[in-house]
């Protein structure tokens, strides 16, 4: 049937062009529903989190502050005692009595010590575990360390001069960009937090001889 052929039926005035006849039933039913479109696919839309990391990181963070209140506390307290030994209103024997209150002091705030560094160190090696976790849960390729080494290396002698901030470095380039996390930068926080943990350290050592 060409193109151009013209129809014609009884009751008609004219002839009319077949293809008017035609689109009737050519056309799609006015009430079928017309298919959604498919949604967009979201960059990174792979990653997930293994386990939800933010209670815990609230956890952690207030527990670091009530450590820092703890050991600012000590050191005040340590200098309130020098002083009393430079001014000469005590001597060391005094001070050493089992019945000074000074003593008395200087052991609950030992003992307190002990208790809120114990439940920090806990939270955050619960928290690093659980951020390399999820880190390996966002898709990254080709990371070098395991949750499990993230916490064993704290515990290993010259290993944790250096290896628990190559942790947290490679935590952080993945929580930047897991697809490319290689081509990262680590923020200087996490260099500047590790100097800090190692200067701690050090004077924690000295205190104690």
């Amino acid at each position: 049937i060409r193109k151009d052929a013209l129809y014609w039926k009884e009751g008609m005035q004219e002839w009319l062009p077949l293809a008017s006849y035609m689109e009737p039933a050519v056309a799609s039913p006015p009430n079928q529903a017309t298919p959604e479109p498919p949604p967009p696919r979201q960059a990174n839309s792979h990653c997930s989190y293994t386990k939800d990391p933010r209670s815990l990181t609230k956890f952690t963070v207030i527990f670091l502050w009530t450590s820092l209140a703890v050991e600012l506390v000590g050191a005040l307290f340590c200098g309130y005692k020098l002083a009393l030994l430079v001014m000469g209103t005590t001597s060391w024997r005094t001070f050493y009595s089992d019945s000074s209150p000074l003593v008395m002091t200087d052991l609950l705030l030992a003992f307190v010590g002990i208790l809120i560094f114990l439940v920090t160190a806990v939270t955050f090696l619960r928290w690093v575990h659980r951020a390399n976790k999820n880190s390996h849960g966002f898709g990254a390729a080709e990371m070098r360390f395991t949750p499990g080494w993230c916490v064993g290396y704290y515990f290993i002698p010259i290993l944790n001069l250096f290896r628990p901030y190559q942790c947290m470095k490679e935590i952080h380039q993945v929580s930047q960009d897991p697809e490319n996390w290689k081509a990262q930068k680590a923020s200087s926080l996490v260099s500047q937090w590790w100097a800090l943990w190692i200067l701690s350290m050090i004077i924690n050592r000295i205190d104690f001889q």
